[in-house]
Formats: structure tokens, C-alpha cells, sequence
């Protein structure tokens, strides 16, 4: 047994905090455990693979399917907890992207007490607004007109191909005329190659 002595001038004050301790114990106040709250708590999976779902959202309706204005996001592990106002009949709406939302049949909470539920959400193809990609034909020079009908129907003349080009890997365009068969340069003091035909051009290669 504990003694606790008390000045006597203060045994009047000591008597009104022991009552006070007293009469908030007994109104659950002070050191009483609070009650459990009702909870519905659960996982989201899919169907397919059984595998969580990350992000889903669970809206918490009433029974009749109305909404309350409470809802919640799933964790990594596809885990929800929805707190609730009181007992009574309750429904989830879950949905996410690339899944079929889905609403579930009533869940009744009686009391104090955990209810848990296990969503299976299935996948579904998400229809994407459809992209239109326009473009616009580059405009040939008419000066080339003739140059394409030419080569389009093998009406003569040597063709050079870009490959050709880039392998000669030349600056001059005098170098580029040395390609062609019927054409042949003379080197003159001056530096300025000067360019002999040396027969009709003929159809060559493209």
C-alpha cells in the first residue's frame, strides 16, 4: 500500500482532483480504449492475373448505389481502407484505366467490425481519340518536268543516283560531269577544267 501525505492545506484541493479523475473514468473520458470503427477493407486484382492493382479508385455508395462523397486510392499492393460513419448496407465502385469498373453487390456492416472484400477487375482496350496526320506533297520545280519525264520512260541520257554522288564525294561539279561517258574534261592553265562532248548521249543508268 502507497501513503501519500498531503499538507493539510491542500487536502481540499486534493479531494476535488481525486473526484474529477474519478468521474472521468466513469464517463469513459480517461485511459478507456476508444470503440473499433466500422471499416471495409480489401484488395484489388486482376481478374486475368491476379496480380494488385496500383491506383485503382474505390468510391464508397450507399446500398441503393448512391454516392457518398467517400473514397480512397489503392496502395502498391492493391490494398484499401474505406472508414465509415456508422452501420448499415454499403456498395464500391472501382475503377482504373485499362480496366472494366465495376460495382459490387451490397455489403452489410452490423457493428464494430472489419468487413473485407476481394475486387477482380478485368482488363479492357481503351479506345484512343483516333490522330489524323496530314501532309502535303513537295511542289517539283517545272524546270525538273522534263528531267523526270526523261528518266521515267528511258528516253536517254545518264542518270546520276544520290549513293553515286555521295560516294564520289566531290565539291566540283566538273568532277561529277567526269562520270559520264559521252564527256570528257581538258584541264587548262587557268584551272577551269573546259568539257568536251565527245559523242550523242545515249540511255544510261539510273
Amino acid at each position: 500500500m502507497c501513503r501519500m501525505d498531503v499538507p493539510s492545506p491542500c487536502r481540499s484541493s486534493a479531494r476535488t482532483l481525486a473526484a474529477l479523475l474519478v468521474s472521468l473514468c466513469s464517463a469513459g473520458l480517461l485511459g478507456a480504449a476508444p470503440l473499433a470503427a466500422q471499416r471495409i477493407a480489401g484488395r484489388v486484382l486482376a481478374s486475368e492475373t491476379r496480380a494488385p492493382i496500383e491506383l485503382a479508385t474505390v468510391v464508397l455508395l450507399s446500398g441503393e448505389g448512391k454516392s457518398l462523397h467517400v473514397s480512397t486510392t489503392t496502395d502498391t499492393a492493391g490494398a484499401f481502407v474505406l472508414y465509415l460513419q456508422k452501420a448499415g448496407s454499403y456498395r464500391l465502385q472501382v475503377k482504373r484505366v485499362g480496366f472494366k469498373p465495376i460495382q459490387t453487390a451490397p455489403l452489410e456492416v452490423t457493428g464494430p467490425e472489419l468487413v473485407t472484400v476481394e475486387v477482380l477487375l478485368g482488363a479492357t482496350a481503351v479506345a484512343l481519340a483516333p490522330v489524323e496526320i496530314t501532309g502535303r506533297a513537295p511542289i517539283a520545280s517545272s524546270r525538273l518536268d522534263g528531267f523526270h519525264y526523261r528518266r521515267q520512260r528511258d528516253l536517254g541520257g545518264t542518270f546520276l543516283t544520290r549513293e553515286e554522288i555521295d560516294q564520289r564525294n566531290t565539291y566540283q561539279f566538273s568532277h561529277l560531269l567526269g562520270m559520264i561517258p559521252a564527256v570528257r574534261l581538258e584541264q587548262t592553265t587557268d584551272g577551269f577544267p573546259r568539257v568536251y562532248m565527245t559523242r550523242a548521249l545515249s540511255g544510261g543508268k539510273r
